[in-house]
C-alpha cells in the first residue's frame, strides 16, 4: 500500500424582568451543568440580589448592575431565558460533537440521565459500567427501559453487559443478525422520551468515548426518534422493513441493509460540484471507490482520512485504488490506547451535506449488517464536521491542506448571540484561550462578533456580563472555557450559534 502514514455558547434570549435585580458576580454553567447563581460583591454601588425565576414553562435569569447609573438613573439589568436549548443547529436542534476532544462521555451520560419516561438502545456493544448502573437507576425510578445488544459480541467471554443488566433488573435482549455468517447488529443508537436521539459511530465503551477518534449526533426530534423506534422494534422482532418515504426534510435516516445504504452514499458522492471530505474506519466497497474517483476526475477536490490498522489488510486495497486515481488518502493511527482506533465515519459534501452513521463502507456495512446513516442538509452541522475533519488532518499531520485541495488561509468567523437581553450601559464580551483570537476579551455589537481566523484554528471560549471593568455573569465562573469550534479548511464566512442552558 502506498499512503501518508502519520499519527456557542450564545446566551438565551430573555425578557428582562426590570426590578427583579442581582448582585455581581453570577456563575453560570455550560450546556451539561447545572445553573449556579450567588450574591456577591458590588460593582461601584451597593450590589442588589440574585434571583432566578422558574416554572414549568420558563425559566429565566435575572440581574442588574452593582450600583445605579450615571444621573441618579435605574440599574441597568440583564435577563437570559434558560429554557433555551444549546444546538450546534438551532434551526435542526441538532448537535455532533467529537471523541477525543469534546468529552462525549459526559454528553451520553448526561443524555440518558434526562430520560423521565423511557430509555431505548440498540448497540452493538456496551461495556461502560457508568452506562449500566445508569440504565439500573432509571429502572427503579419507573422509567421504561430496553436494550438490544448484538448476539455476536455478546457470546465473546470479555462481553458481559447482557449478563449483568440482565442481572441489574434492566430488560435486555441479544439480536441475532442471520444476513451473514459475520453480519451483526452493528447500530449505536439511543431513544430518550420517544423525542431524542444519540446516534454516530460510538460504541458506549471508555475507549470509544474518551480515546478513539468517534462522532456523536444528538437531537430533539419527535419524527426521527418515531423512525427509530419503528426500527429499534423491527430489531427485536426480527425484521427489516424498507424505510417510510421522505418528503423534503433536512434531516433523514436510512436504514441498513434495507434501505440500501451504499446507494445513498454514492448519491451524495454523485451529486458533489466542489468538495467531498471522507472520515471513515474501514472503506471496502468498489461503488462508493469509484463514485469517489470519478468524483476527483470531474473536478471535485476529494480528501479521505482512513483508519490506518484497517486500510494495511492484505485484502484491503481501497486505499491504493483511490490514490492511483489521484485521491489523497491519509492513514491515521491512533495511538492513544491498545483498541484506540479513527472510528468516524461521515462524509461531507459542499460544505452543505453531511452523512452521518454507524456504517462502516464495507460490504457488510452495505448489504448485510443493521446500520443507520443521518442525511443531514445543514450548513452549520456540515461546518463542525469538517472542522473535526481539520483537527483530524493535523493530528495525523497529512500533508499541507492546500496539496489536497482544501482552503488555507484567513477565514471569516462570526459568533453570534441571541438569547440574552442586557440594558444599556452593559456589555455582553466573548473571552478565550490566550492564543487563540479572544485571548483578550471582546465586546459583541447587537448579537454578535466577526473576527478573521486562519483555517483549521480550534477556538474555545467563554462569555461575560460586564458592566465598565465589573464582571456581573461570568459563564463557569471563568474556571473553564466551555465552548468551542474547529475553523474548517473551507472558504466560509461561518456563523456559530449556541445558546446557554440550564
Amino acid at each position: 500500500m502506498t499512503s501518508w502514514n502519520s499519527r456557542f455558547f450564545v446566551l438565551p434570549s430573555c425578557i428582562v424582568l426590570g426590578a427583579l435585580a442581582c448582585s455581581a458576580p453570577n456563575n453560570f454553567t455550560g450546556p451539561t451543568e447545572s445553573l449556579a447563581t450567588t450574591g456577591g460583591g458590588s460593582g461601584g454601588g451597593t450590589g442588589g440580589s440574585a434571583t432566578t425565576a422558574t416554572s414549568a414553562t420558563s425559566a429565566t435569569t435575572t440581574g442588574s448592575g452593582g450600583g445605579s447609573t450615571s444621573g441618579g438613573g435605574s440599574t441597568p439589568t440583564y435577563a437570559i431565558d434558560e429554557t433555551v436549548e444549546s444546538w450546534h443547529s438551532p434551526a435542526a436542534k441538532a448537535s455532533v460533537y467529537f471523541a477525543p476532544q469534546d468529552d462525549i462521555e459526559a454528553h451520553v451520560l448526561s443524555e440518558l440521565g434526562r430520560a423521565t419516561k423511557s430509555l431505548r438502545l440498540a448497540f452493538f456493544n456496551i461495556r461502560l459500567e457508568a452506562v449500566k448502573k445508569l440504565l439500573a437507576a432509571k429502572v427503579k425510578a419507573g422509567v421504561d427501559v430496553q436494550v438490544l445488544l448484538d448476539k455476536k459480541q455478546q457470546d465473546l467471554a470479555y462481553n458481559t453487559m447482557f449478563v449483568d443488566l440482565k442481572a441489574a433488573g434492566v430488560p435486555v435482549k441479544v439480536v441475532e443478525n442471520k444476513g451473514a455468517v459475520e453480519a451483526t447488529l452493528h447500530d449505536k443508537f439511543t431513544i430518550i422520551d420517544g423525542a431524542r436521539v444519540l446516534t454516530g459511530s460510538a460504541n458506549y465503551s471508555f475507549t470509544a468515548l474518551n480515546v478513539s477518534d468517534e462522532t456523536l449526533y444528538v437531537t430533539q426530534s419527535p419524527d426521527l426518534a418515531a423512525r427509530y423506534q419503528t426500527e429499534f422494534d423491527e430489531l427485536a422482532a426480527g425484521g427489516n422493513a424498507k424505510s417510510a418515504p421522505y418528503a423534503q426534510e433536512t434531516v433523514r435516516v436510512w436504514m441498513g441493509p434495507e434501505d440500501g445504504l451504499s446507494a445513498r452514499i454514492v448519491t451524495a458522492l454523485d451529486g458533489a460540484k466542489t468538495t467531498a471530505v471522507v472520515a471513515m474506519f474501514a472503506l471496502e466497497s468498489d461503488s462508493i471507490v469509484n463514485a469517489l474517483i470519478a468524483a476527483k476526475q470531474r473536478g471535485v477536490k476529494v480528501a479521505v482520512v482512513l483508519d490506518a490498522d484497517q486500510a494495511k489488510g492484505a485484502t484491503a486495497l481501497a486505499d491504493e485504488t483511490l490514490i492511483a486515481g489521484n485521491v489523497p488518502v491519509i492513514t491515521a493511527l491512533n495511538t492513544g490506547g491498545n483498541q484506540a482506533e479513527m472510528h468516524s465515519k461521515y462524509l461531507v459534501v459542499d460544505h452543505t451535506l453531511a452523512l452521518v452513521g454507524s456504517n462502516n463502507w464495507t460490504n457488510l456495512g452495505s448489504f448485510y449488517n443493521d446500520e443507520n446513516l443521518l442525511w443531514l442538509n445543514d450548513a452549520g452541522l456540515a461546518a463542525r464536521l469538517e472542522g473535526n475533519f481539520a483537527s483530524l488532518l493535523k493530528t495525523y499531520k497529512a500533508p499541507a491542506p492546500a496539496t489536497l485541495g482544501l482552503t488555507e488561509g484567513q477565514v471569516e468567523l462570526t459568533l453570534e448571540v441571541s438569547n440574552v437581553t442586557l440594558d444599556a450601559g452593559l456589555d455582553l464580551q466573548v473571552f478565550g484561550d490566550p492564543n487563540g483570537p479572544f485571548s483578550k476579551p471582546m465586546t459583541l455589537t447587537g448579537n454578535g462578533v466577526k473576527v478573521s481566523v486562519p483555517a483549521g484554528t480550534r477556538i474555545d471560549y467563554a462569555f461575560q456580563i460586564v458592566q465598565g471593568a465589573t464582571k456581573l455573569a461570568v459563564e463557569l465562573g471563568g474556571k473553564k472555557l466551555a465552548h468551542s469550534f474547529t475553523v474548517p479548511y473551507a472558504p466560509g464566512p461561518f456563523v456559530v450559534s449556541d445558546a446557554f442552558t440550564k
